[in-house]
């Protein structure tokens, strides 16, 4: 009898546990670990019997469901403060790669770990093969993503019924996610960080009655639209104006430089201070997805300014996009109008802080070819024959980046009207001549 061919992973990998109904489990391929182990609560052993719950409450994996067993065994090892403890193993029945095993697995709290499975060497031996460059090359069913908020009574039934018929449902609300984006897009389900491109196809189940729901759905469409991901439904894409975050996403994944930026829902953000200054640095930027001149925008240089603009943030009920600080005490807009860029502005202002200072006209040569062809592209991009498109040059870097690209680019007030409608009457007749 030939042996059973051996199944390719990657480091990362979505498991099933299908003795509990459990499936679309984060599970990190180690290689270098010895045995594996899985997040487990509420263990207690008496009388010879082993109880405990699988995952804990704030996973979404948790289902409750106390398991007993009399087949285990204590093992010790060092924790990461290299103290010695015990663990308990049991055998657990795991589907990975289209097949059922059977592992002895430690039990372990894993509640601070990115993943809530981890897979040792001996889990996989004379099994799989593991592929160090790849991830999720096991998926052989199709997942779905259902995004739902706490507007609609919970789909968890759904989500059970849609297993039993063997379509893999794995539930995300919207204040779960968090958005990365600059030089490289990443949208996240914090509570595993699972990669939303990693899914077959995403189902919108309403947008929830927040603010810009509807552009937070719309930028998570062209995100996963533009990884061949499927998604349901299709107008989700067509709800953009006028949001920041939908922007940077089209405008990155096209290659126009974006300072790096991160979004979350509000109360999400609120507790991630230290996260955001590890990947943004200080100072940074908070301000308005939705706004407009600068209103709702806050500099920040320490805790006490971030709890402050939150607070002001939560009495405006504005949700806050942080933001890379650019330093540079000047900004240029672009007048750009049926692929053309008629006219350009120079502003001054300190970075990307305050508001707008002085504005003079600039000359079109005054900047480099490269950026003038960004800005083009980026209106573009965002099926805007005419808009003003926000440049800025880091003092430091040299790099040029774009800061927002707006629809409503003030052409019949502020200042130089003249100039700007003199370029906007030039389109027109162009357009009407073509």
């Amino acid at each position: 009898m030939s042996a059973q061919p051996m199944a390719h992973l990657g480091t990362k990998e979505l498991i099933g546990l299908p003795e509990y109904g459990i499936n679309g489990v984060p599970a990190k391929i180690d290689t270098g670990a010895d045995s594996s182990a899985i997040w487990a609560s509420q263990i207690t052993e008496q009388e010879g019997e082993l109880s405990f719950v699988l995952f804990g409450p704030a996973s979404p994996h948790y289902k409750g469901q106390v398991i007993r067993t009399r087949q285990y065994s204590i093992v010790q090892v060092k924790n990461s403060f290299g103290h010695q403890e015990h663990r308990y193993k049991v055998n657990l029945k795991i589907r990975m790669a289209d097949r059922n095993i059977k592992v002895r697995i430690t039990l372990a709290n894993r509640s601070s770990n990115r993943y809530p499975v981890l897979i040792g060497r001996r889990t996989i031996k004379g099994k799989f093969l593991v592929d160090v460059s790849k991830h999720n090359l096991s998926k052989t069913t199709q997942s779905l993503l259902f995004l739902y908020s706490d507007g609609i009574n919970s789909p968890t039934d759904f989500f059970q019924y849609a297993q039993k018929e063997g379509l893999e449902i794995i539930g995300a609300k919207y204040d779960d996610l968090i958005f990365r984006t600059g030089k490289t897009n990443k949208i996240t389900i914090a509570s595993n960080g699972e990669d939303l491109a990693n899914f077959a196809m995403v189902y919108f189940n309403r947008t929830g009655p927040h603010r810009g729901s509807g552009h937070i759905a719309s930028a998570i469409a062209k995100y996963i639209e533009a990884r061949n991901v499927d998604f349901i439904d299709e107008s989700v894409v067509y709800d953009q104006d006028p949001s920041k975050l939908h922007q940077y996403i089209v405008l990155t994944d096209n290659k126009i430089n974006i300072p790096r930026t991160i979004f979350m829902y509000p109360a999400k953000l609120a507790e991630n201070y230290e996260m955001i200054v590890k990947e943004l640095g200080l100072p940074f930027i908070l301000k308005d997805d939705l706004g407009k001149r600068s209103r709702h925008k806050y500099f920040i240089d320490d805790k006490a300014d971030f709890d402050r603009a939150i607070t002001l943030a939560g009495e405006a009920q504005v949700w806050l996009l942080a933001q890379r600080y650019i330093d540079n005490d000047s900004n240029y807009r672009l007048l750009v109008m049926g692929g053309r860029v008629e006219a350009v502005i120079k502003r001054s202002q300190d970075g990307n802080k305050k508001k707008l200072g002085l504005q003079t006209l600039a000359k079109l040569s005054d900047l480099p070819d490269e950026l003038v062809n960004d800005a083009v592209a980026a209106a573009r991009l965002l099926k805007l024959q005419i808009a003003g498109v926000d440049v800025m040059q880091d003092k430091s870097t040299k790099l040029w980046y774009c800061l927002e690209v707006n629809k409503s680019p003030q052409i019949y007030s502020g200042q130089f009207i003249d100039h700007k409608q003199a370029g906007l009457l030039r389109y027109l007749k162009r357009r009407l001549n073509d």
